[in-house]
């Protein structure tokens, strides 16, 4: 059987050593701030049109996909900054420091959503 260099970076891999790439961690997840921000934004939207501010409403406002405006509010997904950026300032928000967070981050506390809406844990 012949080795390809595929072969050999695998095995690096699995003996620790690297293939000159990068691995930090992209992305950033809403914390429970956040969502807090954006779910009160959009029960106002809602209050005030009179209809239910859906993902494909807010997908063609924003230009997002409802699969990434999904993965914005559950919380529980890496996402682009400046996706969630363009969620916050479709509902006039502005988009603050502490409503994201990196996952990498120690101090990083994502939202734990249940039922729409923060879930305690204790």
């Amino acid at each position: 059987m012949m080795e390809t260099s595929t072969d050999f970076i695998l095995i690096g891999q699995l003996m620790g050593q690297s293939n000159g790439k990068s691995s930090r961690q992209r992305g950033v997840i809403l914390t429970a701030i956040g969502y807090q921000k954006l779910h009160r934004a959009k029960m106002n939207w809602e209050i005030e049109q009179n209809t239910r501010y859906t993902l494909d409403i807010l997908s063609q406002q924003t230009g997002l996909t409802a699969n990434t405006l999904s993965k914005i509010f559950s919380g529980s997904t890496v996402v682009d900054k400046r996706s969630l950026n363009i969620c916050f300032s479709a509902l006039h928000l502005d988009l603050d420091a502490q409503d994201y967070s990196s996952p990498c981050s120690s101090s990083a506390q994502p939202a734990n959503f249940y039922g729409g809406g923060v879930k305690k844990n204790y």
